[in-house]
């Protein structure tokens, strides 16, 4: 009984008043839980991709020098070092294009310390939300348990009036 008590006293602080309210109350806070995971999934995705982008543009700063000796051959020998180095040139391009196309709408590339910036903000923001999302799990997780704890009261209530009963035929 002490139990149930405290229930009902830390449901009434909530402003759930039966058993109706605190299924409405739990429906609510499902809703609002279901809300918050779709910007942290957003989030999510903007944290890989500016990743990937940090290592694409990492590893196209590793290929400009060699390529930049390429340019630098005559076009005699630029043939010649395009049919050895096929691979090369494909990879350089490839990642080029890969970040001029993820790069957004700059003209010049970000710099590997501005996308680390970028991508610590949004670390730091998704940690934000994640508290904010665990806060509203607890108080659904404790709601859920006190749905629990008064069905169970219910139900044993419930046997302990049907046994105390007459049985069917049973004179008084």
């Amino acid at each position: 009984m002490k139990n149930a008590s405290q229930v009902i006293s830390t449901l009434t602080e909530m402003g759930i008043n039966s058993t109706e309210e605190l299924k409405k109350a739990m429906y609510r806070q499902r809703i609002k839980m279901g809300a918050m995971i779709g910007p942290m999934d957003n989030i999510s995705r903007q944290i890989e991709d500016i990743t990937e982008l940090a290592k694409q543009t990492k590893h196209l700063i590793d290929l400009t020098p060699r390529y930049k000796e390429y340019k630098a051959l005559s076009e005699r020998k630029q043939a010649k070092y395009r049919e050895k180095n096929r691979d090369f040139l494909e990879d350089y391009h490839y990642t080029l294009k890969y970040v001029q196309k993820h790069n957004g709408d700059n003209s010049r590339f970000l710099s590997l310390d501005t996308l680390k910036a970028k991508r610590d903000k949004l670390l730091s923001e998704k940690s934000a939300k994640n508290m904010e999302y665990t806060a509203e799990k607890k108080k659904f997780d404790q709601m859920e348990k006190y749905r629990a704890q008064i069905e169970n009261y219910q139900s044993r209530r419930h046997v302990a009036e049907r046994s105390m009963g007459r049985k069917k035929g049973e004179l008084e």
